[in-house]
């Protein structure tokens, strides 16, 4: 054999993606997100350019009910929220809305 196989190995140190996560990249990672800017914290003017370099878009008046929300859900002490638990609260409100309007067909 022209080389010694304990020399060629792999090592998975825990932060590496899976197979998986290569061939079917989650849509977030597709726009520049990864799963560590879900958990920072970031301030209103940071989470509006985000969400603007990202194609979403929001009336202020929406944008401000939403994030009033999510600060108060998070801690209504903190200026700052992450912008995973801004997501969670438009998932929560687009549910709500859906079981609301439904409810009255």
């Amino acid at each position: 054999m022209w080389f010694n196989s304990k020399y060629f190995y792999l090592k998975n140190y825990g932060n590496e993606k899976d197979v998986y996560e290569l061939l079917y990249p989650h849509p977030f990672n597709v726009r520049g997100l990864d799963d560590p800017d879900f958990e920072n914290k970031v301030d209103k003017n940071e989470l509006k350019s985000l969400l603007k370099n990202k194609t979403f878009t929001f009336p202020d008046e929406e944008f401000e009910t939403i994030f009033e929300i999510t600060r108060q859900n998070e801690g209504a002490n903190c200026e700052k929220i992450s912008y995973k638990g801004f997501m969670e609260t438009i998932r929560n409100l687009k549910r709500d809305y859906i079981k609301y309007r439904t409810m009255f067909n």
